[in-house]
């Protein structure tokens, strides 16, 4: 068995140990940076999860809404009069309001656009009407609903036909 020599240690001088205080703080706040960072990185990467899910989930509410959309009163009352679909009707109606709720349920908001005024951050303009006794740039309809994140950011704009009063003398 050989046994090895080691290097006499070296005593510190006075001025390394505030110099391996100094170096021991930065080490703790670099520490602390990273744990926030990485927290931070784990909840950007949910809530972009949530939202593509959510994303990928829209064309379906869009759907049911659209169903209701057309359906027009007299189509109604003859679905109602039909046996059996008083409550098919009925139940779709239940999964449209189960939809909305799970949005609201998760933080989603649907956004309001008719009769408000354009805003390019939430709505994307697919059209424009002229309706001289309303306000240049108010939503006249919405095509397709907007939806905000639960962090007010719009996770899609709504589709919506702006007011564009037609030019006298043009």
């Amino acid at each position: 068995m050989t046994t090895q020599q080691s290097e006499p240690i070296e005593p510190l001088n006075q001025s390394e140990p505030g110099e391996i205080e100094a170096q021991l703080k930065r080490a703790h706040a670099d520490l602390a940076n990273l744990q926030r960072r990485s927290v931070e990185n784990e909840t950007r990467a949910r809530q972009a999860g949530r939202d593509r899910a959510v994303l990928a989930l829209l064309p379906v509410i869009d759907t049911i809404e659209r169903a209701f959309d057309h359906l027009s009163p007299e189509t109604r009352q003859t679905l109602t009069a039909q046996a059996g679909c008083t409550d098919w009707l009925k139940g779709v109606e239940a999964v449209r309001q189960q939809a909305e709720q799970t949005m609201q349920a998760l933080g989603y908001r649907q956004i309001e656009s008719s009769n408000q005024s354009f805003n390019p951050s939430q709505h994307e303009a697919i059209g424009t009407d002229s309706q001289p006794k309303q306000p240049d740039g108010l939503v006249l309809q919405t095509i397709q609903a907007g939806w905000l994140t639960p962090e007010g950011q719009a996770l899609r704009p709504a589709l919506v036909i702006v007011n564009k009063p037609s030019q006298a003398g043009a």
